[in-house]
């Protein structure tokens, strides 16, 4: 797969839908009874590049104060979403240990 070409083809879809008001926001986001789970393999930066990325984002703060901006407990690199969070999904309705052993296989 060609990412330069995904990533500049995702942005181009992504920009039309947001210029024509085609996208959804997601109103549960801070919702404190939302009860959507899933599971996602994410990788946790070391303190020191966290702490370089809080130096960039203090910059960026100053051109769009408005923005959201990640707090370090926050920062993650999300590699891939394994089970997309619904309503109703619960640990107990898989084998997790069948997933470690593929992501281990994988890594």
């Amino acid at each position: 797969m060609d990412l330069e070409y995904h990533y500049q083809d995702l942005y181009e879809t992504s920009i039309k839908k947001i210029k024509a008001d085609d996208y959804q926001i997601d109103t549960l986001i801070h919702d404190p009874t939302d009860k959507r789970f899933g599971i996602t393999l994410l990788i946790r930066p070391s303190e020191e590049v966290k702490h370089n990325i809080q130096k960039f984002l203090k910059h960026l703060k100053t051109i769009d104060p408005n923005q959201y901006y990640y707090e370090n407990s926050d920062i993650h690199i999300t590699v891939m979403s394994i089970i997309s969070c619904y309503n109703g999904f619960n640990l107990d309705q898989i084998d997790i240990s069948k997933y470690i052993e593929v992501i281990k296989k994988a890594s």
